[in-house]
């Protein structure tokens, strides 16, 4: 049966409700219109925030249908087309550990070693991250890829590998770790963001850190902007500090504590 005008604006206006309780944020001025870019600061983070809620109603929303979404409405339509039928259940239920809404981590190995280095030596990434413009022999890029490494895992979509991440230069007497993730172009949106947080899960959950570090040039940390302050803190700053597209950038050192991550990890992926 096709809404009424009015039930339509009061069924937006719960929607609204919901969502900007579960993202800590005023709904109250929200309207079908809104671009989620203007309202929601939508990035990575956001995304990955909102697919969680939304499963958490047993509305599972395609990826496809992910990258076309731009306003609140469009949110709100999938919501409410995409819903379970009366009597189904609306809870998907827990996830297991490294598994989030839409990827999962496995174990590098050696099988994943060529996918790998096809992403380390893809565009950007060849002069960037650990080979830093260098072409290592198969041998060598083996001994790179596992040099002062905690664990590493690939992240899996639709059981294809879309993206990498690792956990390195464990310091344990004074408790932190570095976290890095490298995507694909076409990885979907978001999916190695989610990776990264079940790594940071991972990590906080099977060893005794207090606090993980990330270190993003400033131009990439709009991929996930919207968590500076929430779930993480800008700890420091490099100024002019790598050489990208023609100019230097700041690098950003990103820190994330125990405490805060525990505050933020169930909205974010869901409970274990």
């Amino acid at each position: 049966m096709t809404e009424t005008p009015t039930q339509r604006r009061s069924g937006f206006a719960a929607f609204a409700h919901a969502l900007g309780a579960h993202l800590d944020m005023d709904s109250s001025a929200w309207s079908e219109s809104d671009l989620l870019v203007e309202q929601l600061g939508w990035d990575s983070m956001v995304a990955v925030e909102v697919v969680s809620w939304l499963e958490e109603q047993g509305i599972r929303l395609p990826d496809d249908l992910l990258a076309e979404i731009r306003t609140l409405g469009d949110v709100y339509h999938y919501s409410q087309t995409l819903a379970p039928a009366p009597g189904e259940p609306a809870q998907p239920g827990s996830r297991a550990p490294l598994r989030g809404r839409r990827v999962h981590l496995a174990p590098l190995t050696g099988a994943h070693h060529g996918e790998a280095l096809d992403l380390f030596t893809r565009g950007d990434n060849l002069v960037r991250f650990r080979l830093r413009g260098t072409t290592p022999s198969p041998e060598t890029f083996g001994r790179v890829l596992w040099d002062r490494v905690l664990c590493q895992f690939a992240v899996l979509h639709s059981n294809r590998m879309v993206a990498m991440v690792s956990a390195f230069e464990p310091d344990m007497r004074n408790r932190h770790v570095h976290v890095a993730v490298v995507s694909r172009p076409d990885a979907p949106q978001g999916a190695g963001l989610e990776g990264l947080v079940l790594l940071i899960d991972h990590l906080f959950a099977e060893f005794d850190l207090r606090k993980v570090y990330a270190e993003v040039l400033e131009p990439n940390s709009t991929t996930f902007s919207s968590g500076l302050g929430r779930v993480a803190q800008v700890e420091g700053r490099l100024v002019d500090h790598e050489f990208m597209s023609g100019r230097y950038h700041d690098m950003l050192v990103i820190g994330i504590t125990r405490e805060r991550w525990q505050e933020h990890a169930a909205r974010l992926l869901g409970p274990l």
